[in-house]
């Protein structure tokens, strides 16, 4: 017959080792969250990144934001307003993982034929003034 205390000891190292193999898949995925994900987190897109012009200089007055390039600011108007972009910016944050060309003659259907460049912002760069006198950005082109 078996002394009580190894069968113990054999006993206590089946529950350890049983409990190791258990538990290891739920450690290595990580904590269990109690409570569930909210309703609007759940498949959610990710907020596009924007590239902002602002009508004041050092990012004040009416703002406009982009998720791309655009031919022709003249067919955009500030937000919160029914003025027209066109020709009005004089400062700019690229919020973006883009390099961003702002050019002052706008193409009618193609940003990349734009002409007469007037800045380059790269990623997560902010001009607080473009420094063009006459406020003649027209065009932006998104570039990787």
């Amino acid at each position: 017959m078996l002394k009580p205390h190894i069968s113990r000891v054999r006993f206590t190292a089946a529950v350890v080792a049983a409990l190791v193999a258990v538990s290891a898949p739920v450690i290595a995925a990580g904590p269990v969250s109690a409570a569930p994900a909210p309703a609007s987190a759940v498949g959610a897109a990710a907020e596009p990144e924007r590239f902002w012009i602002y009508d004041g200089a050092n990012f004040t007055g009416l703002e406009k934001s982009f998720t791309g390039s655009d031919p022709d600011f003249s067919n955009n108007t500030w937000n919160g307003s029914s003025a027209s972009v066109d020709n009005d910016t004089s400062s700019a944050y690229n919020d973006t993982s883009y390099t961003v060309y702002l050019y002052a003659t706008p193409h009618p259907s193609d940003p990349a034929k734009c002409t007469n460049l007037i800045s380059v912002l790269s990623p997560q760069e902010k001009k607080p003034s473009l420094g063009t006198g006459d406020n003649a950005a027209s065009c932006v082109l998104w570039v990787k």
